[in-house]
């Protein structure tokens, strides 16, 4: 039986790997699914690695999928989502950003998280399985940066899509 399913996107590095490495320390019956662009390496018995592009509608859909028929399998007591993966994009001046690196930044920071976490919600009332979301963010989503354009405006973007959602749903807390 499962806990804890702990879900984390840009789980190969930095914050992402960290808190992986953390969540897999709290024991036996707790499962990290831990999500990234590249195939996971770790051998863990309670980790499992799942490949997703989040920069993409169908990389969303797909992981969406592929959760929600794992959940149904295996019903843990609890779905903990942490929204971490992002990209910076390229640092140049906002009039200069190529669209298709812009867009690319946009899906990522803000439209896959509110993808995938309306996606779990769903699957958190529909299988009366308590939901925690944690949202990794920055300073950015409230500061400016030169040449930070589309990571500003798209990690304050996520940070009142957040709020809303917590607004428009009582039972979840932050």
């Amino acid at each position: 039986m499962i806990n804890r399913l702990i879900i984390i996107t840009g789980s190969s590095r930095g914050i992402g790997k960290a808190t992986a490495e953390i969540f897999l320390k709290g024991g036996e019956s707790d499962l990290v699914i831990g999500v990234a662009r590249t195939a996971a390496t770790e051998t863990v018995p309670n980790f499992k690695g799942i490949q997703a592009d989040l920069s993409h509608l169908e990389g969303c859909e797909n992981l969406l999928s592929q959760l929600a028929a794992f959940i149904a399998e295996n019903t843990p007591q609890k779905l903990i989502l942490v929204n971490n993966a992002g990209r910076l994009g390229e640092v140049v001046p906002s009039y200069q950003t190529p669209p298709s690196d812009l867009a690319k930044t946009i899906f990522l920071n803000m439209t896959a998280p509110m993808i995938l976490q309306n996606g779990l919600l769903t699957v958190s009332v529909e299988k009366a399985i308590p939901l925690e979301i944690v949202n990794i963010s920055s300073g950015a989503a409230k500061h400016e940066y030169y040449g930070w354009s589309g990571y500003c405006s798209t990690k304050a973007g996520f940070l009142m899509a957040a709020q809303v959602l917590k607004f428009g749903n009582k039972s979840i807390t932050s």
